[in-house]
């Protein structure tokens, strides 16, 4: 016998994870678990950000240098 005692949120995760959830409940469970997409749109952001920032220091650094060519 478990000592951990399983609320029904709990055991519907548990069971959905495990491959035992019931097609009936599954509505309520998808409703509960969006937080992987939610983490998902917001490192989008970040990437772009990070493709522009990493342009923009390339850019520079190629303009840096041929001014150094320059002199």
């Amino acid at each position: 016998m478990s000592l951990v005692v399983e609320d029904k949120k709990m055991r519907n995760i548990r069971r959905y994870w495990d491959g035992q959830y019931c097609l009936k409940n599954q509505r309520k469970l998808n409703y509960e678990v969006p937080d992987s997409k939610n983490k998902r749109l917001k490192i989008i952001p970040v990437i772009v950000l990070a493709l522009f920032l990493g342009i923009l220091m390339y850019m520079n650094l190629n303009y840096f240098l041929f001014i150094l060519n320059v002199i």
